[in-house]
């Protein structure tokens, strides 16, 4: 076999053929590219929509921003299966942030999935459709939890 055709550099410094619509080196073909991409951009930013309407997901309260790292670090703790630990953190935080409805909702789940206490997880998740009557997401949890419940009692 001969040695160009195992890699040999003869074969690495020849130019792409030509006759390869793909293959543009340099030209003014690159630039209307670009140009055209630009204009698209410009036309996409015009027509966006207000944040606001982007999505149907409730506005965050200003609690739970402040409250977001609590969650993050009670999340974490039961992900690594600390429980205990993550439940006495969520209910410290909700002491310390009474007007966060995601720990109020992160709380009950824990106690809903995990220890099975529905009284509780109902009177939290209760509080937290009462700090953000507009989340869907604590509607749905609280939901569920008054079925379980319900279903518990037959």
């Amino acid at each position: 076999m001969p040695a160009e055709a195992l890699g040999s550099p003869a074969l690495a410094d020849a130019p792409p053929p030509a006759s390869d619509p793909r293959i543009i080196a340099r030209g003014r073909g690159n630039q209307r590219v670009l140009d055209a991409l630009k204009q698209v951009k410009r036309r996409d930013t015009a027509t966006e929509q207000p944040a606001a309407q982007k999505a149907d997901v409730p506005e965050e309260s200003v609690a739970d921003r402040l409250a977001a790292g609590s969650l993050q670090v009670a999340i974490r703790m039961e992900q690594s299966g600390r429980l205990d630990e993550a439940i006495r953190y969520l209910e410290n935080s909700i002491a310390k942030s009474p007007d966060a409805p995601s720990l109020y909702n992160r709380l009950a789940i824990i106690l809903m999935r995990e220890r099975a206490d529905l009284r509780r997880a109902e009177q939290l998740l209760q509080k937290a459709v009462e700090l953000a009557p507009s989340h869907e997401v604590y509607e749905r949890n609280l939901k569920s939890v008054l079925q379980k419940r319900a279903m518990t009692k037959k």
